[in-house]
């Protein structure tokens, strides 16, 4: 299931927006992404182009990754680096989005890093940074952190894993899944002092959301409490609305506020 299955059409930018070059990369990325449903061998050569051999799976983790960006930005914080914003980036040409891909976005006396499909190291780079724990999963789909300007002391961080699976297998108790995301709350943050890493500091994850294609009306968003996690359907409206996105950008806003103290 695609969450762009129903949607025919995009709501264009005003020509204030589009002259800022990143709102017109992500309306053209949003836009190749809807073509790729349409029936018209014009519009398949496009989607072909800009997003050569990708999985629907794939392309659900970019739709979610703008949604986030898209969040930000209505929520004050500026986006000044990383992707779209580094416009001499020469992997931007395809309209690709890399693994490994940070975002940073600057608000008052804060910033945040947006990652996109980043391993996370088990040993220790002498710099600070995330470290697993784990042995089975160390490579979120997207982590969100909070940190301070004065110190760049990391404040917290939420994951955002995007699976396009049948809601009883994300949440089944003793599913991959709920394994993957145990293992993601065990992630740990290191400071490098200037000469080595110091101990890792533990509960640096506040939170764990999941994004899935919408399924049913049964629910847009829902909390399960084995795992402390939370599942948020997805789905663009023709009429532009996108079914989920309140809800995403209310869990995102309460993650930043709650932190941001």
């Amino acid at each position: 299931m695609l969450i762009l299955s129903d949607t025919n059409k995009v709501n264009k930018p005003s020509l204030k927006l589009l002259k800022d070059k990143r709102c017109a990369q992500l309306y053209k990325i949003y836009k190749d992404l809807i073509d790729i449903k349409k029936e018209d061998n014009k519009n398949k050569d496009k989607f072909r182009t800009s997003f050569p051999n990708k999985q629907t799976s794939k392309l659900f983790e970019y739709y979610t990754f703008v949604l986030i960006i898209k969040i930000l930005n209505s929520n004050g914080y500026d986006w000044t680096r990383g992707w779209l914003a580094d416009e001499d980036d020469c992997k931007l040409k395809d309209g690709d989005l890399p693994s490994e891909t940070v975002l940073k976005f600057e608000k008052e006396d804060c910033y945040c890093e947006l990652v996109y499909d980043m391993e996370i190291a088990r040993d220790f780079k002498n710099k600070s940074q995330f470290i697993s724990m784990s042995l089975r999963h160390n490579r979120p789909d997207i982590r969100l952190a909070l940190f301070s300007k004065e110190d760049n002391k990391l404040k917290g961080s939420v994951i955002i894993e995007v699976k396009c699976r049948k809601k009883p297998y994300i949440t089944n108790k003793k599913g991959e899944v709920m394994e993957q995301l145990s293992d993601y709350y065990n992630l740990c943050y290191s400071y490098y002092d200037g000469e080595k890493n110091l101990a890792p500091e533990r509960g640096v994850i506040k939170n764990i959301i999941v994004t899935c294609p919408k399924q049913d009306d049964s629910y847009v968003k829902k909390t399960f409490g084995y795992n402390n996690f939370t599942l948020i359907q997805l789905e663009a409206k023709d009429n532009g609305v996108i079914y989920g996105y309140n809800e995403l950008e209310e869990e995102i806003v309460e993650f930043l506020n709650k932190t941001h103290i």
